[in-house]
């Protein structure tokens, strides 16, 4: 009995046809030797590994030398310098002629002042080894030393502030920077080690400024 809602059946004469299945499709290899897969030359530099950061301003300064020459070579325009905001603060820092005259005085002077970090390394070690609780009376004279060192320092210091104060007078009358400040410059240059103060000494010592 056929229902209303059911499908007519097909004909006798007519086939079932089934979908038939889509051709496989190839897989395309890539010849990794084909010039077109080749990285460009940019792409290659690009690619290698970056090296690591120098760890000394000689070793910075022989790398800039080096792009520099392989830039000349390849007939590109030198390299622009770029600056870090240290080295700007200390460049503004030591910028100045009445600055550069102060430098000259403490580099021209030989004073007990610039063995100051020596020997407060020497206290820092005789304190964490243990001096005090080892040998007191050692220590007691390693105390007086310190104390008689750091009076020379002031005595230096005081000197070395006037003779920074009446020479910069002396050369530069209508100078706006402040007296003060100029000192105390000239005082902590004059602490440090001569072969570690920045900027270089350019005179030697005795000689005039």
């Amino acid at each position: 009995m056929k229902m209303p809602w059911s499908k007519p059946a097909p004909a006798a004469g007519d086939s079932v046809t089934s979908p038939t299945p889509s051709a496989p499709v190839e897989e395309v290899k890539l010849d990794p030797t084909a010039p077109k897969g080749r990285p460009t030359p940019k792409r290659q530099q690009r690619r290698q590994p970056v090296p690591p950061p120098p760890t000394t301003g000689k070793e910075a300064r022989q790398r800039m030398r080096e792009r520099d020459k392989e830039r000349k070579a390849a007939g590109l325009p030198a390299e622009k310098r770029t600056v870090s905001p240290r080295e700007e603060r200390m460049q503004a820092r030591d910028a100045g002629p009445e600055r550069a005259l102060v430098r000259n005085i403490v580099d021209s002077r030989r004073s007990v002042s610039s063995a100051f970090p020596l020997f407060a390394i020497l206290i820092l070690v005789a304190m964490f080894s243990g001096l005090p609780t080892k040998n007191p009376q050692l220590y007691n004279y390693v105390s007086y030393a310190w104390l008689a060192f750091f009076a020379v320092i002031i005595i230096e210091s005081f000197f070395l502030a006037r003779i920074i104060g009446a020479a910069v007078r002396e050369r530069f009358p209508k100078t706006t920077l402040r007296m003060g400040s100029l000192r105390y410059y000239g005082i902590i240059r004059g602490l440090m080690i001569r072969r570690l103060r920045y900027p270089k000494p350019v005179i030697e010592p005795g000689e005039s400024y």
